[in-house]
């Protein structure tokens, strides 16, 4: 490529004449294609438990339905584990093609979502079913009052931070400028993923109106990941047109 990788932002170590690695692009687009499937399904499919000062509400959602509440966390878990992975491999293309100048904090926001998600997880798929079964229905135990809002709380936290890393990425990604303009809209990228920020806070703060505040404040920055991920996993971003 005599010309190198074309864009708004700086050339980095790596340097013209070099292109990103088809197979870090192509990786990550399958992860994070099947990773925000996966926690979508596992979303949708999880009982409404949003109020952090209900917790007996939780244990009678997992005594109606155990099974359902194990497959859920797991599901939810193998997803959010697929995500984190795939913004890793997106900054790898990235610094492959010298264009890491932020998603490198991508990825380390991801992953420290990913430590704060698996034993939050954990705890819900194999200590609620056993917790559920020793309480009585519409019941729980003061430890569990406590321990259920700070849960809640980092399901919460974790989910800012994998969107504050696609933000981070987006902007790398927007530096890959072709003749028609980035193939990553920084513009879009925000506008989609910056609402579900002050969203979950609203969540948190007005349980009863939880569920449209999330949908209207989450919906849309998922939707530009997976729509982001399908164009990498078919290598359409960062080429050339």
């Amino acid at each position: 490529m005599a010309e190198g990788v074309q864009g708004a932002g700086r050339t980095r170590p790596g340097g013209p004449g070099r292109e990103p690695a088809a197979d870090s692009w192509r990786w990550a687009g399958r992860l994070l294609v099947a990773g925000g499937l996966l926690a979508a399904a596992s979303t949708v499919l999880h009982p409404v438990t949003l109020d952090p000062g209900n917790a007996a509400e939780v244990l009678d959602a997992v005594r109606r339905a155990p099974e359902r509440w194990v497959a859920v966390h797991v599901g939810l878990g193998f997803g959010v584990a697929a995500w984190s992975l795939g913004w890793f491999l997106v900054y790898q293309g990235l610094r492959e093609a010298g264009r890491a100048r932020w998603s490198g904090a991508g990825a380390v926001l991801a992953a420290a979502a990913l430590a704060v998600w698996l034993p939050l997880l954990a705890l819900e798929a194999a200590g609620l079913p056993l917790l559920a079964r020793a309480t009585s229905p519409g019941a729980s135990p003061l430890w569990f009052d406590v321990a259920w809002p700070a849960t809640l709380a980092g399901g919460y936290v974790a989910t800012w931070l994998y969107w504050l890393a696609g933000m981070a990425v987006a902007w790398d990604l927007a530096s890959f400028a072709p003749a028609g303009g980035p193939r990553v809209s920084r513009g879009i990228a925000l506008a989609t993923l910056l609402p579900g920020l002050p969203g979950m806070v609203l969540a948190w703060l007005f349980p009863d109106a939880a569920v449209p505040v999330l949908m209207v404040s989450l919906v849309p920055g998922a939707l530009w990941a997976l729509v982001v991920a399908w164009r990498l996993a078919r290598g359409a971003v960062g080429n050339q047109s």
